[in-house]
């Protein structure tokens, strides 16, 4: 997977939020902690208003990239930061491919 795929999968997720968000929760789909995209995965899955899931093995999962995504604090205990709905681009950008445009 090259850089133009990850973008073109991330956009893909959120253009399909435009129309699937309004019915229920979008799944942007596992990611893997131990891939060189994990980071920017992450950020995505971060702002999708979605479930945050992983397919590592146990032994292959790198924390330091949930880490980020994470409430701080002990009474948090471990809790994803929540989103009040769906991820999706917004209305300037519906129609600009990001994988060709600099905007």
């Amino acid at each position: 997977e090259d850089a133009a795929a990850v973008a073109r999968h991330i956009w893909h997720c959120a253009a399909n939020a435009i129309w699937l968000g309004q019915i229920f929760v979008c799944d942007w789909d596992m990611l893997r902690t131990s891939e060189w995209h994990a980071g920017i995965h992450a950020a995505a899955r971060a702002v999708s208003g979605g479930p945050i899931y992983v397919s590592d093995s146990a032994d292959g999962l790198v924390f330091d990239v949930l880490r980020p995504l994470l409430l701080p604090g002990d009474d948090a205990g471990g809790k994803v930061v929540p989103c009040t709905g769906c991820g999706s681009p917004i209305e300037r950008h519906l129609f600009v491919d990001p994988t060709a445009s600099s905007e």
